[in-house]
Formats: structure tokens, C-alpha cells, sequence
């Protein structure tokens, strides 16, 4: 029996599609640097790319966890040759980092998710579990949620059970009080589960199960999301 008091969710393609928006926002934040330069950076292609970040995370495994690190990382690579001044070189850094960001904000929520979570709230506590660096303050949902732990809080990311034993310290429940929410089969629901929470699989793009456990609940659209997190919820009280 689990007598839910807690959701806990996860943001990035749980709550809206994140792929397109960052590749946006790495192309208009390539741009913005290069206006901002005066010329023309060698960005390379996809290949250096990763050689690079695969590069910065072997010197630097906190940059694993933390990806503003990682993209501020990434951006100092970058830039490095352009300049003589580390100063100058920090200020662009900086600026072209606060635009990347305002442009990953730039998210089109899946239809229904606003009115779930304001049916939730109205029940439950809600908390985000999230590796990424979303901000639902830069999105004005704030107000639904008691708490938000990024990997940036705990040093660590899902699926290591730092966002989950946060979530507990910080709501004083039991695993068996809480259930979490997300698209993740590795992050979110074996991490989840393996942190001794209940879960359930947001998986609208009809992906297989691809791990040996037991297939999660799972749900695929935030129309009458919350009846139909409720209703799962009033099972596991019953079983």
C-alpha cells in the first residue's frame, strides 16, 4: 500500500520537447557570438564537437553532472583563440551564456501539462527532479511546485540516487510516499524505482521497455493528466 503525498517530476521531454529547442539555441547562440566577435568562429563539426566535450568531462568529471560548467566549458574552448584579454574573453562568456539560457527557456509545453499540475497541486506537494537546467521561475510555474533539485544541487544526476534522497530530506517522507514522474527509462524510472519510489512512465513516443524489471505504469499524454495520475494513485493505495 502507498499512500501518495509527493510527485516529484522531471522537466526536459517530460514536460515539453527539448531536442529542437536546443538545437535552436546552440545555433542563435553561435550567431550572437559571432556578431558579438566580429567575426566568423571555426565551430567545427559534430565529430570535434564531441571530441571536445568528451575531452573537457575527462579533465573535469564534475562537468558530468553540471551542465553549465560543461557549456561554459565548451564556449571557453571556443573562444580561447579569439583573445588576448581573459577579461574581454569572460565578459562574452558570460553574456553568451545568459543568452544561450534565455533561449533554452524558450519551451512549448506538451497540452495539458498547466492543467495537471494546477489539479495536483491542489492534492498533493509537488517537487522537480531534474539533470538539466531548466528553471520553472524563467517559465512562471514556480508556483506549483515546494521545492526543485537539479544535478547542479546535489553533485550528482539521476539515475544516482542524490535527487531522490534529496527529495526525501527535504519532505521528510518515506519512498513509498512519493512517486515520480518522467520519460526517462534509465534517469527517471529505474532510478526511481531503485530509490525504493513508486513511478510512472510519460512515454509519448511509444518506445519499448528495454530493461529486464517489470514495465512501469505508463501514460502517454497530459490531456486529462490528472485523472489519470490520480487513478493510478488510488491503485497503489489498494495494493
Amino acid at each position: 500500500m502507498s499512500n501518495i503525498k509527493l510527485i516529484t517530476f522531471d522537466l526536459d521531454d517530460t514536460f515539453w520537447e527539448i531536442g529542437p529547442v536546443i538545437i535552436k539555441a546552440e545555433i542563435k547562440t553561435r550567431e550572437y557570438i559571432d556578431s558579438s566577435l566580429g567575426e566568423k568562429i571555426n565551430w567545427g563539426n559534430m565529430d570535434e564537437y564531441l571530441a571536445i566535450r568528451k575531452s573537457l568531462i575527462t579533465e573535469n568529471p564534475a562537468m558530468t553532472y553540471d551542465l553549465t560548467l560543461l557549456r561554459k566549458g565548451m564556449m571557453n574552448h571556443y573562444l580561447t583563440p579569439y583573445f588576448t584579454s581573459e577579461s574581454a574573453k569572460n565578459d562574452l562568456l558570460d553574456a553568451a551564456f545568459d543568452f544561450f539560457l534565455a533561449e533554452r527557456h524558450k519551451v512549448s509545453f506538451y497540452e495539458g501539462v498547466k492543467d495537471t499540475l494546477g489539479e495536483l497541486a491542489k492534492a498533493y506537494s509537488l517537487g522537480i527532479l531534474t539533470n538539466g537546467n531548466a528553471d520553472m521561475k524563467k517559465l512562471g510555474m514556480e508556483s506549483y511546485f515546494d521545492f526543485s533539485i537539479s544535478s547542479e544541487d546535489v553533485k550528482s544526476a539521476k539515475p544516482e540516487p542524490g535527487h531522490f534522497e534529496k527529495a526525501l530530506e527535504i519532505s521528510t517522507l518515506e519512498p513509498a510516499n512519493v512517486l515520480h514522474i518522467g520519460d526517462h527509462q534509465l534517469c527517471d524510472m529505474i532510478g526511481g524505482m531503485q530509490s525504493g519510489f513508486n513511478v510512472m512512465w510519460f512515454n509519448n513516443k511509444d518506445m519499448l521497455w528495454e530493461y529486464s524489471t517489470p514495465k512501469p505504469e505508463e501514460f502517454s499524454t497530459w490531456k486529462n493528466g490528472a485523472k489519470i495520475i490520480n487513478s493510478y494513485i488510488e491503485r497503489l493505495k489498494n495494493e
